[in-house]
């Protein structure tokens, strides 16, 4: 569009009558000129028209300080045109008009594009691990300034924990593995380890000491048919699923055997290859009934309390639950084989939100195979077939991620648990390379 400008016209009458004098010029009139019609025609008077509000405003986090935006551009007078510049501003708190004003400015931004362009720009030197939020305004050639646009956020990534120590090999002897697949931790930070080709479980200090054993082939009490499963409950009870016998056993940490309950169906308290098990403050404790596609709640003693879920791919519902882990506040994760997703409940099953889908970018799955939570609420999920570990806050905002294909340190051949422990440090049941690797962030 025109900028605006002053034109000055005047105006002359006269008559056919040449008996007659032509009329005196009239005095100049002025005209602001403030743009053209479709015809290019001069077209007069006030511009009140702001840009439109950017509606698609959107983030994404790239780095543990970098966030980019993206939108389409609005134009000048509503949608057409090209708007005259743009200004950006973010804070922790979503941004609107009212708070515009404090919300900090970001000091370079591109230059407006014709309507219908999609328009970016990167914020940088942003803290780590921190939820920021965004707005938008644009103005024309006169400063008509748009309302401010959607609302957008993204959390910046944090640094990966780094590899601290890792434990065990192939074998059947006291510290060795075959097969590990489940990992969790109590709150002394004793490690306790199922193994699903030695048929038992082993305990651990947190730095790989051998502490004791039980369990053994079998079906009897305190013996294992490929255990699959392991949580350790505040009271300091210790609990074993079994997929191969669809049970659950509960023990002493020192391996007393105290109770045992669940069979082969699919009625309250029976299971088809129930897969994992956690336990909540309240020592309820949850099982990922893998083939029933469902989550069983019950009772330190066994007896039932509630169920959800059913087969399909719907919020709520699942296909194949392969993990269950609650947090401090009686969240619980789950996550399902063939969905490629996490799902926050309620701890009776209330669909709080979900993420995920199959693919290698952040926040996605191809087979998010164990999940932990750590005292902040963030949630470890190891995808198996991706071989690494994916970190998340509690609403789903990727945050970190770490691990390869490989048997080097910090490597994983096809990760299929994580727990973390009362100090932070992070565990993972290294399956194929058949050890636990133990991680962690710098310590203050």
């Amino acid at each position: 569009m025109l900028l605006p400008r002053s034109v000055f016209f005047s105006l002359r009458a006269s008559s056919r009558d040449p008996r007659r004098a032509c009329l005196p010029i009239l005095p100049a009139l002025m005209l602001i000129v403030t743009g053209c019609d479709d015809g290019g025609r001069l077209t007069g008077g006030e511009d009140l028209t702001p840009p439109a509000a950017v509606m698609d405003l959107s983030a994404v986090a790239l780095a543990d300080s970098a966030i980019t935006l993206t939108w389409t551009a609005p134009g000048d007078d509503g949608r057409l045109g090209r708007a005259e510049l743009y200004r950006i501003r973010y804070m922790e708190e979503p941004v609107t008009d009212d708070n515009w004003g404090v919300a900090k400015a970001i000091p370079s931004v591109p230059t407006p594009s014709m309507e219908g362009t999609e328009e970016s720009c990167t914020v940088t030197g942003l803290s780590v691990a921190t939820e920021y939020y965004f707005g938008l305004k644009s103005a024309d050639e006169v400063l008509n300034w748009s309302p401010v646009s959607n609302p957008a956020s993204a959390t910046t990534h944090e640094p990966a924990p780094g590899f601290i120590m890792a434990w065990g090999a192939r074998g059947v002897g006291d510290g060795q593995f075959d097969g590990p697949v489940a990992v969790a931790t109590d709150k002394e930070g004793s490690v306790y380890v199922v193994e699903l080709g030695n048929h038992r479980l082993q305990k651990f200090t947190g730095y790989g000491r051998f502490i004791t054993k039980w369990g053994r082939k079998g079906t009897g009490k305190g013996e294992f048919m490929f255990p699959s499963g392991v949580a350790a409950g505040p009271d300091g009870a210790v609990y074993v699923v079994e997929y191969g016998s669809d049970r659950v056993q509960k023990f002493t940490s020192e391996g007393q055997f105290l109770r045992m309950w669940g069979s082969q169906g699919s009625g309250d308290g029976q299971f088809e290859i129930p897969f994992e098990i956690d336990v909540d403050h309240q020592n309820n404790v949850y099982v990922a009934d893998h083939y029933n596609d469902r989550i069983q709640k019950f009772t330190s003693h066994g007896e039932f309390i509630t169920k959800w879920g059913t087969e399909g791919s719907a919020p709520g519902q699942f296909d194949n639950p392969l993990t269950v882990a609650v947090d401090h506040e009686g969240n619980v994760f789950v996550t399902d084989e063939f969905n490629r997703r996490a799902q926050k409940f309620t701890g009776d099953g209330g669909l709080l939100t979900w993420w995920g889908r199959l693919g290698r970018e952040p926040g996605e799955f191809l087979f998010p195979m164990g999940a932990a939570t750590d005292a902040e609420g963030n949630v470890y999920i190891a995808d198996h077939s991706h071989h690494y570990v994916q970190k998340f806050t509690g609403e789903g905002a990727f945050l970190a991620k770490w691990g390869s294909q490989g048997g080097l340190q910090g490597q994983f051949l096809g990760p299929e648990d994580v727990a973390v422990g009362p100090e932070g440090y992070i565990y993972v049941a290294d399956k194929g390379n058949h050890r636990i690797q133990k991680f962690g962030y710098p310590r203050d």
